[in-house]
């Protein structure tokens, strides 16, 4: 069944997208659309994982960032995040998450996205393709 969403295969090989995400399950399906979609995709497992991984790396095109993370939150790896390279330099945000808290919170960082779980495939390819759109459209 062809995706609603999909888009040019090689257009997207052009975008790397970071998903920090600690459930191994969603961890797999994430990447597995996302790679299915034609984009580079890198993968972390906390807060602390992905800052380490971002030393001296390029950044992404987006974010996706699970708010329910082990030892720092989400919302807690994207403030410390945007300190340490600078808010305008940090590329767009898609929360994902199950709880209405964090709903919440992805409104007070100014989050540029949030996706409730469960989402299906074709709705996060929507979300990620809308960012990296309005992203080039920015600037």
């Amino acid at each position: 069944m062809m995706r609603l969403f999909r888009r040019d295969q090689n257009k997207a090989k052009g975008y790397t997208i970071f998903v920090i995400e600690d459930d191994p399950v969603i961890n797999e399906l994430i990447v597995n659309v996302l790679q299915d979609e034609g984009f580079t995709v890198e993968l972390a497992v906390s807060a602390e994982d992905a800052l380490q991984k971002l030393n001296g790396d390029k950044m992404p095109n987006v974010f996706i960032v699970d708010f329910g993370l082990p030892q720092a939150s989400g919302g807690e790896f994207i403030e410390s995040a945007r300190v340490r390279f600078g808010r305008l330099a940090f590329p767009p945000v898609l929360m994902i998450t199950a709880s209405r808290e964090a709903e919440t919170r992805a409104h007070q960082l100014q989050i540029e996205d949030f996706l409730p779980k469960p989402f299906n495939n074709d709705e996060l390819v929507k979300h990620v393709w809308n960012l990296i759109e309005k992203n080039v459209d920015d600037k």
